[in-house]
C-alpha cells in the first residue's frame, strides 16, 4: 500500500510540477526568467523538503489519516490558488 501511495504522490508532484513551470513560463517575460525561474525552483525544492521533514513527524499508524487530511489540504491550496490567479 506504501508503495501504492509513494507512486501515486511522485505522479501528482510531477504533474503539479509540469502546471506550474508551464504557468510561469506564460505569465513571466522572456527577458525576467533568468531571474525568477533559479528562484522558483529553489522554493520549489525547500517545500519539498520541508515535506520530507514534517512527514518524518507521521507514524505508520497515522499514515492514512496525515496522507488525506495533507492531500486535502493540497487541494483546497490548489483550488485557492487557482482562483487567486484567475481573478486577475
Amino acid at each position: 500500500m506504501l508503495v501504492v501511495f509513494g507512486v501515486m504522490m511522485g505522479a501528482f508532484n510531477g504533474t503539479q510540477n509540469t502546471v506550474m513551470s508551464a504557468f510561469m513560463l506564460k505569465n513571466i517575460a522572456a527577458v525576467n526568467r533568468d531571474n525568477y525561474m533559479p528562484a522558483y525552483v529553489l522554493i520549489l525544492q525547500m517545500c519539498v523538503v520541508i515535506g520530507f521533514l514534517i512527514s518524518m513527524l507521521v507514524k505508520s499508524t497515522q499514515f492514512t489519516t496525515a496522507f488525506f487530511g495533507l492531500g486535502g489540504l493540497t487541494v483546497v491550496a490548489g483550488v485557492l490558488g487557482f482562483w487567486v490567479n484567475w481573478q486577475r
